[in-house]
């Protein structure tokens, strides 16, 4: 939601604070709303982070892309460009689970 405040840090291993590459890897995604996900891509790219899966429509109406911070973080960013209808967006599952 708008106003909502994420707080990631660098690694701290002398507090036992390790990031995923680290770790070897993490079994988390973020998932998070933008204004633009084409811009945020862009400036993952530039701050030496990898897009995974670049911007495209989903079945439900946003607009994502997978992403791999600097830090090994992954995330999932995206933008809504279609408000649909829940009839249409369960019938969108069902044809994605059907391969459709």
């Amino acid at each position: 939601p708008e106003g909502t405040t994420l707080m990631l840090s660098d690694e701290y291993p002398e507090n036992g604070l390790l990031g995923p590459v680290a770790r070897g890897g993490t079994s988390v995604a973020i998932i998070m709303y933008v204004a633009d996900v084409g811009d945020v891509c862009a400036r993952v790219e530039r701050a030496g982070g990898v897009v995974r899966s670049k911007p495209a429509l989903d079945p439900f109406g946003d607009r994502t892309a997978k992403i791999t911070d600097p830090c090994g973080h992954e995330w999932i960013v995206a933008t809504r460009v279609e408000q649909a209808s829940a009839a249409d967006l369960h019938e969108r599952f069902n044809n994605m689970m059907r391969g459709a």
